[in-house]
């Protein structure tokens, strides 16, 4: 809601500031660079994404304003390689990963694996689509894969042994996706 701004440190903590621009809560506990913060819908929770090959959910509901660091719920280890990015779903009760790994999970915020994709290349970036029903993964090669977001692992399984899933979206993708409008 635009009170507050978060910033990834190369220390492996992260601040939250206020729009004066005045440290708010700490967020302490990675051992690398933090490469993304984002703030639930709500501004009770915090996730951030990690060089040190994890993402943590922090609780910020009390530390706010307070001056006291935020308390970290969960730690998202399932990585080999560093965490590009993590998002929060709409209502927020699922996090979506992306990972130098190849990989693009869907998490519950207590830490259990959803949805879990493995690609061949770095993802860069992996966001929900509008209505939260596909995955728009982004590889290093640039390209794009959309995957289903919630879906049972035979499915998966089924998905990763087809070829082509990885391609440039076009115009009309965009549009039916809802990404840019007609």
């Amino acid at each position: 809601d635009s009170k507050y701004i978060g910033i990834g440190c190369n220390d492996g903590q992260a601040l939250v500031l206020g729009i004066d621009g005045n440290v708010v809560t700490e967020l302490k506990g990675h051992k690398k660079l933090v490469s993304y913060i984002e703030f639930s819908s709500d501004n009770k929770t915090i996730v951030t994404s990690s060089d040190d090959q994890t993402a943590k959910l922090w609780d910020v509901s009390t530390s706010l304003n307070t001056g006291f660091n935020g308390n970290c719920l969960h730690t998202f280890k399932n990585f080999t390689q560093m965490v590009n990015r993590i998002y929060f779903s709409k209502n927020n009760k699922y996090l979506l990963t992306s990972s130098d790994d190849g990989s693009s999970i869907i998490w519950d915020t207590k830490g259990n694996i959803i949805t879990y994709y493995k690609a061949l290349v770095s993802i860069q970036d992996a966001v929900f689509s509008p209505d939260e029903t596909k995955i728009f993964a982004i590889g290093d090669n640039g390209y794009i894969r959309i995957l289903p977001a919630f879906v049972s692992d035979n499915y998966i399984r089924k998905i990763e042994k087809e070829r082509g899933v990885f391609r440039q979206l076009t115009e009309q993708d965009k549009i039916n996706y809802g990404i840019i409008e007609k």
